[in-house]
């Protein structure tokens, strides 16, 4: 997931490539409770996942900052949008809820939830908007280390841009991103959720860290107002020593 699409995808394959089965439940010994049977590993392996307050659900986006690269993001953020995806050898549908958390001194704090499984593999992604276009903060409570460009705030064809950055995955420990994008042009789309006129933006990269390398190629699709409808990313290296080609396609959806 081009995702920040990189990194929701990144944290999907490090849960796919740290698969391993599951211990037998050890027995209680005397006096113990369920809770302290658990390690502080366990405790911390799952995103964290904040829910959205029905009384503060999101602050009204600013005009001022409603330029194109915010639009193609999905501002102003009128609804959830609901995806099916496929990769890893799994296939899931969940919705994903973004919101404005605050708007201070020319910048809007943007939050997307997850729903089901996809909030135990993501939680809570943070970004940031001002005229400059949209930055990636965080994502599931880990900090992107330096925050960095997801998109620019003009998306004109042929546009490039690079990024740098590193992050915590509590499966696969610090991982090293390095990606290059470029906007490709617009493209009429047709997903389940309807027919779009998207800007289309590829990507190579490579992920690295512990005992991770891949090699990452991804083609996003944007459209106006609502902001990825479809994707598919290809990574392919080794994890733990091992070939590894993962290919992981999310798509836009009715709800119906």
């Amino acid at each position: 997931m081009k995702t920040r699409w990189l990194l929701i995808s990144v944290l999907i394959v490090s849960s796919i490539a740290s698969c391993q089965p599951k211990p037998e439940p050890q027995p209680l010994s005397e006096g113990a409770t369920a809770s302290s049977n658990v390690s502080e590993t366990e405790k911390t392996k799952t995103p964290q996942v904040k829910e959205l307050a029905s009384e503060d659900r999101t602050h009204a986006f600013p005009s001022e900052l409603l330029h194109e690269g915010a639009r193609y993001f999905g501002a102003p953020f009128e609804k959830p949008v609901r995806y099916r995806i496929k990769g890893g050898g799994e296939a899931l549908t969940d919705t994903r809820t973004v919101r404005v958390v605050s708007v201070e001194n020319g910048v809007a704090k943007i939050e997307a939830v997850w729903k089901g499984k996809m909030a135990e593999r993501v939680g809570t992604e943070s970004y940031e908007i001002n005229k400059d276009g949209v930055y990636a903060v965080s994502i599931g409570g880990a900090s992107i280390q330096p925050k960095s460009i997801y998109l620019p705030a003009e998306l004109t064809k042929g546009k490039t841009w690079t990024t740098k950055y590193s992050f915590t995955s509590p499966q696969m420990g610090t991982l090293s991103v390095e990606s290059k994008y470029k906007v490709i042009g617009k493209e009429k789309v047709k997903v389940s959720l309807g027919a779009y006129d998207a800007i289309v933006v590829s990507e190579t990269g490579t992920l690295r860290g512990g005992n991770i390398s891949l090699n990452v190629t991804s083609r996003s699709y944007f459209a106006e107002g609502i902001g990825v409808i479809k994707l598919v990313s290809t990574q392919k290296g080794k994890v733990a020593d091992q070939p590894r080609e993962i290919r992981l396609e999310f798509e836009a959806i009715s709800e119906g």
